[in-house]
């Protein structure tokens, strides 16, 4: 008989032991004794008791991946199917050993099977290959796509793992088609932005050309500005006042005044008290809506003499065309007038001479017509200054008149 045991050992070590019984017979044949015979099998125990795990462990594995494995040999025969569902081609797999590769796929799929199998079994190194075909034989039947990973496994045979990756092709070729529409949409929008580019890049240009433009314009400005034979103020109205913000040369060295002395002064300091009330009476209002005409202002200068200018005015605009201030030009008038007085009284000095003299003065133009007669002339031609005037239109020039008196003489 055969049994087996636990025993415990001296020391408290567990050992399994099998223990086999053998009866003992004399010569004739009757019962004599009994003998025990005790095989130490723990360390058997154990390897059985692993290897049971193991195959629970491979079991439990082989039962939850979702993919298909078969054993096939070198000449494409299903030899076993290690998973207990699924299909293939239409065929469940338990019914597919010992079928042909052929009559379970697709010619053009078991033609690249066949291949790959040739390949492991030559090099020992695994093979995959992709395929795609019908979930079922039937026509109109949907395609998946299929991959199939080959490795040795025994002696004339391979071990083939088959999965279908039908989502991960469609996910691929769905990233595929979103890119190629990324690239197509990044290519339009590429040439957007070159076009774009070639705008800003024309504008930017057209800019400069502008500015630049501009500034020589300004600096041509500010040439003139600067050395214009009348004096030039800039104002900006603020606060209900003209305040200069920029003057030329020629009105400082005409005023005395340093160019911090008058920027961001009121207009009305540099200005008489008539002048500043000229001011205040609406001159400044009327430029600004560009109804000002020529006037006269008197200017102060820094010693505290006054400068009777003309001033002629104009409404400065910003940029959406609101008056914001005034470019007022004036022009010094103070020596002209003193001219003026000078001639009038050099005149009035010519006239009483004319006037006074004891001899007869006749003006005449350029044609002999008689134009002016002192009292003296009146009387050597018994005529007033009028009579003579009018008989020299009728009668002929004062000159015709003059050589025949000479002939006479």
């Amino acid at each position: 008989s055969y049994f087996e045991t636990v025993l415990s050992a001296r020391g408290g070590s567990q050992h399994n032991i099998a223990w086999s019984r053998k009866v003992m017979r004399d010569e004739k044949g009757e019962r004599k004794w009994e003998a025990w015979i005790g095989i130490d099998v723990t360390e058997r125990k154990r390897i059985e008791m692993a290897l049971q795990q193991s195959e629970m462990k491979n079991s439990t594995i082989l039962h939850a991946v979702p993919d298909l494995l078969f054993r096939i040999n070198g000449e494409g025969r299903y030899i076993d199917s290690l998973a207990n569902n699924g299909a293939m081609h239409g065929v469940p797999v338990e019914k597919v050993p010992g079928k042909m590769i052929h009559e379970v796929m697709p010619l053009s799929a078991a033609k690249k099977a066949i291949e790959c199998i040739e390949r492991v079994l030559t090099t020992n190194k695994p093979q995959l290959f992709e395929y795609r075909m019908p979930v079922s034989p039937k026509k109109g039947s949907d395609e998946r796509d299929f991959e199939a990973r080959m490795v040795v496994s025994g002696e004339n045979e391979v071990l083939t793992i088959v999965r279908d990756i039908t989502e991960r092709r469609q996910a691929e070729r769905s990233l595929q088609q979103a890119k190629e529409e990324l690239e197509l949409r990044v290519q339009e929008r590429t040439a957007e932005l070159q076009k774009a580019n070639t705008v800003l890049k024309t504008e930017i240009k057209e800019r400069h050309e502008a500015e630049e433009r501009r500034q020589t314009a300004e600096e041509k400005y500010r040439r003139i500005f600067e050395s214009a034979p009348l004096m030039y103020l800039i104002t900006r109205h603020q606060d209900g006042k003209p305040r200069i913000i920029d003057c030329n040369q020629q009105f400082l060295s005409t005023t005395g005044y340093e160019f911090d002395e008058i920027v961001d002064h009121s207009l009305e300091e540099f200005y008489s008290e008539k002048s500043r009330s000229r001011l205040k009476e609406g001159g400044y209002e009327q430029t600004l809506h560009g109804d000002f005409f020529d006037e006269e202002r008197e200017l102060i200068a820094s010693d505290g003499m006054k400068i009777r200018t003309l001033l002629h005015a104009l409404p400065d605009y910003d940029e959406d065309g609101n008056p914001v201030g005034t470019r007022a030009m004036y022009v010094n008038i103070t020596r002209r007038e003193e001219a003026e007085a000078a001639l009038r009284e050099s005149i009035e000095q010519y006239r009483n001479i004319f006037e006074t003299v004891g001899d007869g003065l006749v003006l005449t133009d350029l044609s002999g017509n008689v134009v002016d007669a002192n009292p003296a002339a009146c009387r050597i031609f018994g005529y007033t200054k009028d009579e003579l005037i009018e008989r020299s239109k009728k009668k002929g020039s004062f000159l015709a008149y003059y050589e025949r008196a000479a002939q006479l003489v």
